[in-house]
């Protein structure tokens, strides 16, 4: 019932922008529309955040991997403590054991969250470029309003300026550093 009432309502708040190119030639706007979501993930720049990214995850699974080994071990020593019938090795054992753990979950979670941040700065970076791109077209062509496609149903290719945008892109921005 939700997901038919949230279908419902989307269908009525699209379609003034589905009408929006009809009614802007009515009143005389000039209107674009710009895929964003393409043009963080297709241009040069969106592709080297990607690769660099994708590099950071490979990293992270490698330490993790190591981490893990790391632990078996101290697992191991617990197991071999217990099996000696030394509560009291057992115990010292369980207790580094369990400090290891914490340790490594933690170390886990703080480099995962920096790797984050580092993809999401330079992300924020191409998207910034993004936006002066199509703030000195909205200033050049006269548009009286640029829309990203993601707010739109269609839209004629006749004001769509995402290949000019990305054209722009590509040419002041090969790569961003994903700063770890």
């Amino acid at each position: 019932m939700l997901k038919l009432l949230c279908a419902f309502f989307l269908i009525m708040i699209s379609f003034p922008v589905v009408a929006a190119e009809d009614d802007a030639e009515k009143v005389g706007l000039n209107i674009a529309v710009v895929d964003v979501q393409q043009l963080m993930g297709v241009s040069k720049a969106g592709k080297s955040i990607q690769s660099q990214g994708k590099d950071i995850v490979e990293k992270y699974q490698k330490d993790m991997s190591g981490i893990q080994k790391d632990l078996k071990s101290a697992e191991k020593k617990v197991v071999d403590a217990q099996n000696a019938k030394d509560k009291e090795e057992f115990q010292k054992q369980f207790q580094a054991f369990q400090k290891e753990l914490k340790e490594s979950q933690e170390e886990s979670q703080q480099l995962r969250m920096k790797n984050d941040q580092a993809v999401a700065d330079a992300l924020n970076i191409l998207r910034d470029e993004i936006v002066e791109i199509v703030d000195e077209m909205t200033v050049k062509n006269n548009y009286d309003l640029v829309i990203t496609r993601a707010d739109v149903i269609t839209v004629s290719k006749n004001i769509d300026i995402t290949a000019e945008v990305m054209k722009e892109l590509d040419s002041r921005l090969k790569t961003v550093k994903v700063n770890r």
